[in-house]
């Protein structure tokens, strides 16, 4: 059973904004934090805790653990290379074209966005503003300006994955900008060239954590250079049986005598030489389905269509297809072109529509020279609504947001009022004309309820409808009121002698019987700060940070909505001695501190007098403190209290362990190759997309590049078991663990041995010996990447580049979206249960034998 703590993505989406100012704060690197936030988002998929009310302070911890392991692996990387003398990689012509595309696409994306979406975009993601300053601007509750940027960015994700071609492709090329912490242009013009800034790696970041992805899960290691190595010999596959190929990082899909086309990301098909780009006969991709209806007789007359891509003017989907007597329809897809050479991957929306029957949508991801098979779609009947949405006066209102959603709504109503429902944003629908009126067109018969929201009034939805199947619902009409003062809070930060804080940043913590929210808005500049609040039992705190560091972090309590005149007034910094040495007594230099209050956690400004000797600042009240330094494992010392605080603060640190070894291929060595390094899960308690992982690898997880000898080191902070996944262009992904670490110093040596890895082939048997063509086969190995693909003709399938070691092969009942995989955790008592093993150079045959079920 899963647990609670399986976070929707979007939620996550109301917590990033005070999560990259936490993080920003302690790294003071805005690429970086961007980095954090998507670690700690990942990590809130997987482990958030059951209770919601928890979840802000949990977060606030997760980050602060993040950012204070990539600080520690800058200085111990940092290091390393001043030892070693290396030169920092320059920026070429190659890269500043590539990062102007980039831009560029990113601004015309937008541009493609309908207001008033694409304004609000604009002002949070390129001019910078909050949520707060948005809504004075556009005279709307920030409530309604946080919604339209979760559906801005929902639409902004959407046009990106068509654009180029999936969402792994788009989120591979932002990966190295946003790591690169570019700094922000004094100005930010829509139209021409600019130089891609901060503030649209941080739009980037956005729509990865709305899609529920991650840069790092698609991102590969370092280029590899060209090694000694000679490449193992491959197997013959028969012609049309479907390959997924997963040597290295990712995985590679190949199909009908078309092996090694990369499908992986658009850049990867760009980049690869001429004379390793297999040549298709035709640069296209297919797509099929039988459409039936709810007793499985087959429609025909189906109109079967792709969606245009607006921003690609050069490229159209092609003509649709009319499904025949027996229900069938193809479309075959030319795929675009990106620097004259076809993408390998392109994701695209298909409808299906027919007088009479429900509109139904399927999305599907074409790869070059291969088909892609939708199975049976069931269209059942649809009808339309016409209504108007109207003012408490009767007088129509003008662009409101009109859609559907289930009968049963089990949300706080106080909380929908104000900021609607994720069901809400999920549903189709349409948007009223200047009198109010609106149509709702291909709507499926069942229990519904009609929702709309407009600027300046509270969301509204209508008692449980049913939707007939056999006529059209007309002259419904649904009402909108305005917000109630009682909907705001709103205050003002000031120093100690009663002077405004310009700019002040808030976090705050929103506790109520049904949940918990934390985020951070930002004060004007005469210290004036609102929000809308979340529910009608909701009590706020409140924690207001100087940006010029004068004073410190000050906290106000238990405020609640209709609070129009709160006042947080800010006191000077506390300063507490710390002494920081090892078992033996010898100081420690370097040490950093994080203290979190309130559940906000911010680096401690901390001074030093000699080395193990410091003072750090800290605020009154309750607080953690956690201490780090290069070579030592980081010491928790747990809630603190300002009252009964010692005169000096003692802590001893332990040494940390140091994990070396060498990357080689066939004996001879591998540059450039990426190790990290990842606590393990015995329980396998962790799913990604439903598969049960013994660990999951983070982008901030402890990592390093091999050298031109092949060899790594890095520091170990972990005190348990941990494994080492090393990923290289060309190879399969090579493993070690998992290696117990509990108690241990000095050095740790683990060499690995990559290969290209091995393969399972089978059959898809199905009952009644039906063809099991189209069918999903799942692969696991545990690592948190697993993969899917469908089966070709009489069933038959194969997976090529696989990690040596035990595997599942698994049916699905849906092929795996690596723009959107969901994480999760899971009660469980029992080991994974392995359908087979793999060797390095061979094929391990294995049938999905479904007739046992």
């Amino acid at each position: 059973m899963e647990h609670l703590s399986s976070v929707d993505p979007e939620r996550l989406l109301a917590h990033t904004g005070w999560m990259r100012a936490l993080a920003q704060s302690l790294l003071r690197d805005a690429g970086a934090a961007d980095d954090v936030v998507q670690d700690a988002t990942v990590a809130a998929l997987l482990h958030a805790p059951a209770r919601e009310r928890e979840l802000a302070p949990w977060l606030s911890r997760v980050v602060r653990n993040f950012a204070r392991r990539r600080r520690r692996g800058e200085r111990r990387r940092a290091d390393r290379e001043a030892q070693a003398g290396a030169p920092e990689p320059e920026s070429g012509p190659a890269d500043t074209l590539e990062r102007l595309e980039l831009q560029q696409t990113v601004v015309e994306a937008v541009r493609a966005i309908e207001e008033p979406l694409r304004t609000t975009l604009v002002l949070r993601y390129f001019e910078g503003k909050t949520s707060a300053e948005i809504a004075r601007v556009q005279r709307v509750p920030a409530g309604t300006v946080r919604w339209r940027l979760a559906r801005g960015l929902a639409e902004l994700r959407a046009k990106l994955d068509t654009r180029f071609g999936s969402r792994a492709s788009w989120a591979l090329l932002f990966a190295p900008f946003a790591r690169q912490g570019l700094a922000p242009a004094s100005s930010i013009v829509l139209t021409g060239v600019l130089a891609m800034n901060a503030a649209q790696v941080g739009l980037a970041a956005a729509i990865v954590v709305l899609g529920g992805v991650a840069w790092w899960g698609f991102a590969r290691g370092p280029a590899t250079p060209a090694t000694r190595v000679a490449p193992l010999a491959t197997e013959s596959v028969p012609a049309d049986v479907p390959v997924l190929e997963a040597t290295g990082e990712v995985p590679r899909v190949t199909a009908s005598g078309n092996r090694g086309a990369p499908a992986d990301s658009a850049t990867a098909m760009a980049q690869l030489a001429p004379e390793s780009t297999p040549v298709t006969d035709r640069a296209e991709a297919s797509v099929d389905a039988r459409f039936v209806d709810e007793h499985g007789a087959p429609w025909g007359g189906v109109r079967f269509a792709a969606h245009a891509v607006r921003w690609r003017q050069d490229w159209k989907p092609g003509e649709a297809a009319t499904s025949s007597s027996d229900g069938r329809a193809e479309m075959r897809i030319a795929m675009p072109l990106t620097r004259g050479v076809p993408l390998a991957e392109f994701a695209l929306v298909f409808e299906a529509s027919r007088a009479g029957c429900a509109t139904i949508e399927r999305s599907a991801t074409l790869r070059l020279g291969t088909a892609v098979h939708l199975g049976d779609v069931v269209l059942g009947p649809g009808i339309r609504i016409r209504g108007r949405a109207v003012d408490e006066h009767g007088d129509g209102v003008a662009l409101a947001s009109i859609g559907l959603v289930a009968g049963e709504l089990t949300e706080d109503e106080g909380h929908m009022r104000r900021h609607g429902s994720d069901t809400f944003r999920s549903a189709p629908g349409a948007q009223s004309a200047a009198d109010g009126s609106f149509v709702l067109d291909g709507v499926a018969p069942g229990v519904r309820r009609v929702w709309a929201h407009a600027d300046g009034k509270r969301f509204a939805w209508s008692q449980p409808i049913e939707i007939p199947g056999d006529r059209d619902l007309l002259g419904f009409e649904i009402v909108l009121t305005p917000l109630l003062p009682s909907d705001r809070i709103e205050g003002r930060v000031v120093a100690p002698d009663d002077r405004p804080i310009a700019d002040a940043y808030l976090w705050f913590n929103e506790r109520s019987a049904g949940s918990s929210l934390g985020s951070t808005i930002n004060a004007d500049a005469e210290g004036r700060f609102g929000l809308l609040v979340q529910r009608d039992d909701s009590a706020y705190s409140f924690t207001a940070h100087d940006r010029e560091d004068r004073f410190a972090a000050t906290t106000v309590e238990d405020v609640h909505g209709g609070s129009l005149a709160v006042v947080i007034r800010m006191h000077e910094k506390r300063w507490l001695p710390v002494h920081v040495h090892t078992a033996e007594g010898g100081p420690i230099a370097d040490a950093k501190f994080e203290i979190t209050a309130m559940g906000m956690g911010e680096s401690a400004p901390a001074t030093s007098s000699a080395p193990g000797a410091y003072s750090i600042a800290v605020q009154d009240g309750q607080f953690q403190l956690e201490v780090s330094a290069p070579g030592f494992h980081t010491r928790d010392l747990g809630a603190l209290d300002a009252a009964t605080l010692p005169a000096t603060l003692d802590v001893v640190m332990l040494h940390a362990p140091v994990v070396r070894g060498r990357v080689t291929a066939n004996g001879l060595p591998i540059t450039g190759a990426r190790v990290q390094l990842v606590p393990d899960r015995p329980g396998a308690t962790e799913t990604v997309a439903g598969f049960r992982s013994r660990y999951i690898v983070y982008h901030s997880s402890a990592g390093a590049v091999t050298d031109a000898d092949g060899r790594f080191r890095m520091d170990c902070d972990e005190n348990h078991g941990f494994w080492l996944r090393v990923t290289a262009d060309g190879w399969a992904v090579g493993e070690v663990g998992p290696t117990d670490a509990a108690g241990r110093e000095g050095e740790i040596e683990l060499d690995v041995e990559l290969t290209k890895g091995g393969a399972i082939e089978g059959r898809v048997i199905l009952p009644d010996g039906a063809d099991g063509e189209g069918a999903i086969v799942a692969l696991n190995h545990g690592d948190g990447h697993p993969r899917t693909l469908r089966a070709g003709a009489k069933g038959v399938f194969r997976v090529d580049g696989l990690a040596p070691g035990p595997w599942q092969v698994l049916a699905a009942q849906s092929e795996i979206d690596p723009a959107s995989t969901r994480y999760s955790s899971i009660s469980v008592d029992a080991p994974i249960e392995w359908s087979c093993s793999v060797s390095a150079g061979k094929t391990t045959h294995f049938d999905l034998d479904l007739t046992r079920r």
